[in-house]
């Protein structure tokens, strides 16, 4: 009789331990993959801008005017020349293919992802305005990429036109 007590409370808590993990827990998930997501896109960012930086020494200060510029070998004096392998493959939430105008690298966010995405970049931009339902707005995003501090962030007036930005 007593073996079946145990075991029934052994049962209550493990199952109980269980729920709680899953409900407690469930945030800590959906935060860390949009942390997850953030850091694929800095990444991905950086290396477009690395790329960027050394076609501008390679040619005089002018920056590329697309990501081909970085993409297909230059026939300098010194040979054949790739700035990167190959565009960096955008990851399943963007729609689309990275882009770069010369002054900064972007891609399109599907608008499914936008919210929670965006919401991130600014938490990790060490902006992100409290209980505010548009913390991406394209204003804001303008003004933080045009201050010397700002790296990244999302620009976009609404979920279905939002980018991820990064300067170069």
């Amino acid at each position: 009789m007593f073996n079946l007590i145990v075991s029934v409370i052994a049962i209550a808590l493990s199952a109980a331990l269980a729920a709680a993990s899953i409900y407690y827990g469930g945030s800590a998930f959906t935060n860390s993959t949009a942390k997850a997501n953030v850091t694929t896109l800095v990444n991905q960012g950086q290396q477009i801008a690395g790329a960027g930086a050394l076609y501008k020494v390679d040619n005089a200060g002018t920056p590329p005017a697309s990501l081909a510029d970085l993409t297909q070998p230059d026939n300098l004096a010194t040979g054949t020349v790739n700035y990167l392998q190959a565009s960096p493959v955008a990851p399943t939430f963007a729609q689309g293919a990275w882009e770069t105008n010369g002054s900064v690298a972007y891609v399109q966010i599907k608008a499914s992802a936008v919210t929670n995405l965006c919401a991130e970049v600014e938490k990790q931009n060490g902006s992100l305005v409290q209980n505010s339902s548009q913390p991406w707005s394209i204003v804001d995003a303008k003004t933080r990429l045009d201050s010397a501090s700002a790296q990244f962030s999302c620009q976009g007036s609404d979920p279905v036109a939002s980018y991820f930005v990064f300067k170069m």
